[in-house]
């Protein structure tokens, strides 16, 4: 039988998103450079307003969860085609 994600508990949710923390990478840093090197390149002057490297793995030293958040401010006159293509294209 399913069950909606909002019916199960805390154990059940465990079992179907586990969180896999790691060590400390001073990698991510790097990492996150070269993304936001790509995510700059994708737009046109003055669509990006802030960009920064967010979560714990921006946190040097800090045990986390293998990904690089990234939080990307736009103009507000960017169009929403433009940055949905924008990020499509930095696969």
């Amino acid at each position: 039988m399913n069950k909606d994600l909002d019916k199960m508990s805390a154990e059940e949710l465990s079992l179907l998103f586990p969180i896999l923390l790691c060590s400390p990478d001073p990698e991510w840093k790097h990492r996150y450079l070269t993304m936001e090197r790509q995510i700059r390149d994708a737009f046109s002057a003055g669509q990006i307003v802030a960009l920064d490297h967010i979560g714990s793995t921006a946190i040097p030293g800090l045990i986390s969860k293998p990904t690089i958040d990234i939080l990307l401010q736009v103009a507000k006159h960017t169009p929403d085609q433009d940055i949905i293509r924008n990020l499509k294209n930095l696969r």
